[in-house]
């Protein structure tokens, strides 16, 4: 894509990119190896987020270009993210491939039949909740092996369940 079809796309919808002056425009026009856009889309709905983030991913894709992509808003970096860091208080909590955050962060939903446990210890519990028969357990670095090791420790059921970016960010940072 070049700068003249990055330029018409923005200019027929000027109304959704007023905010953003030209300067992407600008900036891709140099096609620089690293491109830093800092919550560039905060403020704006989302429909116009969906196509702010359609022409960048387009613009970018034929070049040789690294878009560092600093955004609160997890649903567009899941959307586009092919790596991603979570900061917490200045530290990296986490820095790789979105697929492998995503496999390696789960909830387990842990039923007993009875005798449920008074508390569940294995590595990589970020947060456990207790309710009844049933504990709710969110963990990093999950395997195959954990689940089964739960179910030969008296679970009656062990269900896994995929996350969302934003409840591996709230549970990784709690």
């Amino acid at each position: 894509m070049s700068c003249v079809d990055i330029y018409r796309i923005i200019t027929a919808n000027l109304h959704l990119f007023a905010i953003f002056s030209g300067s992407i425009i600008i900036a891709l026009g140099h096609e620089p190896e690293l491109l830093i856009l800092d919550e560039p889309i905060a403020s704006l709905d989302p429909s116009a987020r969906r196509t702010f983030l359609k022409t960048v991913v387009d613009a970018v894709a034929d070049r040789d270009c690294t878009v560092l992509f600093s955004s609160h808003i997890t649903s567009d970096l899941e959307r586009i993210a092919d790596m991603v860091a979570i900061l917490d208080d200045g530290k990296m909590k986490f820095f790789g491939e979105l697929a492998q955050l995503k496999d390696e962060v789960k909830r387990l939903k842990i039923s007993y039949a009875d005798n449920r446990p008074r508390s569940l210890e294995f590595p990589g519990i970020l947060q456990s909740k207790s309710s009844g028969n049933e504990t709710i357990v969110y963990v990093q670095n999950y395997s195959q092996g954990l689940k089964e090791k739960i179910e030969q420790n008296g679970a009656a059921k062990v269900n896994v369940e995929d996350i969302n970016l934003e409840e591996i960010f709230v549970e990784i940072t709690r």
